[in-house]
């Protein structure tokens, strides 16, 4: 309920300062902001972002570098104020030494892509498969394994695998890279390096569901990452809420589905445990927080800038930066109640 408030609430100020003076918008827009702390007795803030590349400028501190970085957008174009091209735009004008692959679906109609050659980028047609699979995991599945390859043939060292409905306003390539060789794998999996995914979507106790939106890592280790087979079962509707953690994380859906299907083929013992995963998830991946990113993604219930961040202890909440690196370096210390994964998402603890 109050979510759906919120986002009336916001769609009223973006009316506003669309129609208004801006000294009338501003006055009108902090007394809505002042009223929504009176009700979720809470302080409301936001965020604005550009929506165009014109508007966002270039920063380095260092010497170009020499490192041949792909960023693979895979999935259906967002028209809707232009999203993906204005994504686009902003990637080639602000990363570093980066080439871009679109990776989307043959049906795309003649107009788009002649607006995507327009922006020199490298654009790969998929056939849809027949079946898209439980929420549209197939689809992913193909359209993120075709750019990636393509990214290795024409010789990319590093991967990022991002989606056409979210965009990054941060470039973290040396950052990302720099990570990789601080923290260099633990395993014996035949990874050459730690695979960088963001804390949206992965959900601290959920069992092996590091998030499968924004990836970034080494080539090898991406097609390994992203040569998934298909999931080809029918899974009926499912009362979410009513499941608990571990039930809902052994139906092995989306993000869940990929991580344990790569680490099944690399020979690994599933123990579905909070803390095996922690382990997984130390040893050979490494979790950066959406915010590094400046991360927006342009779906659902997007205004609301921090819409998975809690103040209370949740089972929803995500995997942090700051917890990844604690889970690290003190796992000697860390106190792990497996008896959580009882509990229902969403649940606070």
């Amino acid at each position: 309920m109050k979510t759906s408030i919120i986002s009336f609430l916001t769609s009223i100020i973006r009316y506003i300062l669309k129609k208004s003076p801006p000294a009338v918008a501003n006055h009108v827009k902090n007394d809505l902001f002042e009223k929504l702390d009176v009700y979720d007795d809470a302080f409301y803030t936001h965020h604005l972002r550009p929506k165009y590349s014109k508007d966002c400028f270039s920063e380095t501190i260092f010497k170009e570098s020499q490192t041949r970085i792909a960023l693979v957008i895979q999935g259906p174009i967002i028209m809707d104020e232009d999203f993906t091209l204005e994504s686009i735009r902003f990637y080639k004008k602000t990363f570093e030494n980066l080439f871009i692959i679109v990776s989307t679906w043959e049906d795309t109609h003649q107009e788009i892509l002649s607006l995507l050659n327009q922006e020199e980028v490298t654009v790969i047609l998929s056939k849809k498969p027949n079946y898209s699979g439980p929420l549209n995991i197939n689809l992913q599945i193909e359209s993120s394994k075709a750019g990636v390859l393509r990214a290795k043939e024409m010789g990319a060292e590093f991967v990022y695998k991002s989606r056409t409905d979210q965009r990054m306003y941060k470039d973290l390539t040396r950052f990302l890279i720099s990570l990789q060789q601080t923290f260099p794998i633990k395993n014996d999996l035949g990874q050459t390096a730690p695979i960088i995914a963001c804390s949206f979507t992965t959900l601290k106790y959920r069992p092996y569901g590091i998030g499968d939106m924004l990836m970034f890592g080494h080539i090898s280790d991406m097609q390994d990452y992203w040569d998934s087979k298909y999931d080809m079962r029918e899974i009926p509707n499912l009362e979410h809420d009513k499941l608990s953690i571990l039930d809902y994380a052994k139906i092995r859906l989306a993000e869940t589905y990929l991580c344990t299907n790569y680490l099944l083929k690399k020979g690994y013992d599933l123990k579905w445990s909070v803390e095996d995963s922690w382990r997984v998830y130390s040893d050979i991946f490494c979790v950066v927080d959406a915010e590094m990113f400046d991360l927006l993604w342009f779906k659902y219930d997007w205004r609301i800038e921090k819409r998975f961040q809690y103040y209370k202890s949740n089972t929803m909440q995500c995997l942090k930066f700051s917890d990844w690196l604690e889970i690290k370096n003190n796992w000697n210390q860390l106190v792990i109640d497996e008896s959580i994964l009882q509990k229902r998402e969403g649940e606070y603890i």
